[in-house]
């Protein structure tokens, strides 16, 4: 199985397997501390001990592609990768960006988040 870290994996997004097959979980009231690591090209948030994360590239001057996301296993269900996909989305709202992606989480955020379909590249 791949890792978060592979950075030959540009298909890889890990988050929890669809709802009806998860286990339930309590979604966290306290607010999420979230950083660009633009180094890594990453989204970061520290969640349950470990990193979280959407990894991005941009594509030309005016594309914020999203690559994939990932949240550790312990903290699957509460809410992390939705607030790291709004983070991405009003990053790439603010930087005049357009948006695409190759990870089926943030493209389901996208198709349930009305506010941001004008973000989508062409």
């Amino acid at each position: 199985m791949n890792s978060p870290d592979d950075p030959n994996d540009a298909a890889y997004c890990e988050l929890p397997t669809p709802k009806d097959q998860r286990a339930p979980s309590t979604r966290s009231s306290a607010p999420l501390d979230i950083r660009i690591d633009a180094d890594s090209g990453r989204f970061v948030a520290e969640v349950a001990g470990a990193e979280a994360f959407i990894q991005y590239r941009y594509e030309g001057a005016d594309v914020l592609h999203l690559i994939r996301t990932w949240v550790p296993p312990q903290a699957r269900g509460g809410g992390v990768g939705a607030l790291l996909a709004e983070f991405a989305m009003e990053h790439a709202r603010e930087e005049g960006l357009t948006v695409t992606t190759s990870c089926w989480f943030i493209d389901q955020f996208l198709d349930a988040s009305p506010q941001y379909q004008d973000l989508r590249a062409g």
